[in-house]
């Protein structure tokens, strides 16, 4: 799903994901990056420590964000953050986006991934309010639709 959605993402773009620990986030990023075109050898990471990391692809750039750790945004946060979201052709993708991507990103795409029963067994649903994912969301559900 991470792999097909960054095939569909525009040049810039912005993806809040949100889930439990261990629901798939990182994982889904992963996809996500491979799908843009970030190339197999390269290790894309949880950047839970570093709060972002960034991939360059081309002219293109995908920057990974994880707020797990913030409670809230101080000033110097705020900036490291807002510098992280701006330049052409960027890709930001937020994990545990809830309550801080809005400040950045007045359009994204909202990914919850939730565990099901069974271990290997994740939901995931995608929304957006913004016009410019409707395209995407109307292609995801013809995707879906065709995989059951």
């Amino acid at each position: 799903m991470g792999h097909w959605i960054g095939t569909q993402l525009p040049d810039d773009a912005a993806v809040g994901l949100d889930g439990p620990v261990g629901s798939g986030k990182t994982c889904f990023v992963q996809g996500l990056a491979r799908g843009l075109g970030v190339p197999v050898n390269t290790h894309v990471t949880s950047p839970a420590y570093n709060l972002i990391r960034e991939y360059t692809i081309g002219q293109q750039r995908l920057t990974h964000i994880d707020f797990y750790r913030l409670v809230s945004l101080t000033r110097d946060d705020f900036m490291l953050f807002e510098e992280a979201f701006s330049g052409p052709r960027n890709v930001v993708v937020v994990e545990w986006a809830s309550g801080f991507i809005e400040n950045f990103a007045p359009e994204f795409l909202n990914v919850l991934i939730s565990k099901e029963t069974g271990d290997n067994v994740r939901r995931i649903e995608v929304s957006s309010s913004s016009p410019t994912y409707a395209q995407l969301l109307n292609k995801l559900s013809d995707y879906a639709n065709a995989d059951t």
